[in-house]
Formats: structure tokens, sequence, C-alpha cells
């Protein structure tokens, strides 16, 4: 769930309120073996003004998590080659870090996508 951070005050006037709703759409992939890193995105899609009516946004944030391919094949198939026969290709399956967009992070740059007119109570 996500909530505005701030008033958005317009020519003195409050069009949208601290803490409505944000709409937000997901797109996210796992970790995977040799090394790949998880991947998170968070796009905002709209949220409320004080009228009622829907106000569309653009804009969000998107995180990777750290890549240990290198890491993964270099021990994988070193340690296959020379002292694990077996085991060392083991290390193929070592995963990526995942992606972290921690709880209360504030995005910046987040924009109104088309004008609006709102009535003001």
């Amino acid at each position: 769930m996500a909530e505005v951070a701030n008033d958005l005050i317009v020519a003195g006037e409050t069009v949208i309120v601290r803490g409505t709703p944000v709409m937000l759409a997901v797109n996210k992939k796992k970790a995977k073996g040799v090394g790949k890193p998880g991947y998170l995105q968070l796009s905002c899609i709209s949220t409320y003004a004080v009228d009622g009516q829907t106000i569309l946004l653009s804009g969000g944030i998107e995180r990777e998590g750290e890549n240990r391919e290198g890491t993964a094949i270099g021990l994988g198939v070193g340690l296959g080659l020379t002292f694990l026969p077996l085991g060392g290709f083991f290390f193929l399956c070592l995963k990526g870090e995942k992606a972290v967009i921690p709880a209360g992070t504030v995005l910046f740059g987040v924009t109104v996508a088309e004008s609006y007119e709102v009535e003001i109570n």
C-alpha cells in the first residue's frame, strides 16, 4: 500500500490530501540461479482529489538486487574442474540478491499525468 506523503496545494487550496491512497502496479522478478538478481518495480497509477475524482499519476521506483553471476560461474566452473569435480557445479545454483524497497520509502518525481479541474468545497 502507498499513500500521498504531503498535501498537494495549488493556488493556496489543498487538492490532494496527505494520506490519500495511491494505486500501484508491481512488476517483480525473483532472484534465480547462476547469480541472476531479483528485480522490483513500483509504478504509481492513480490517487484521488478532494472532490473524489481519480487523478492519474506517472512515475515510480525500481530496484535490482546484487548480481552474483560472475561469482556463481567462477566458483562453479573453477571448483568443478579442479577440486570438486561433481560438487563444484552446485555453485551454479547460487542465486543473486533479492531486490528490496523498504517500508517508508518516499518516491520523488511522481507527477500528475493530465490536467484536471478540482472542485474545492
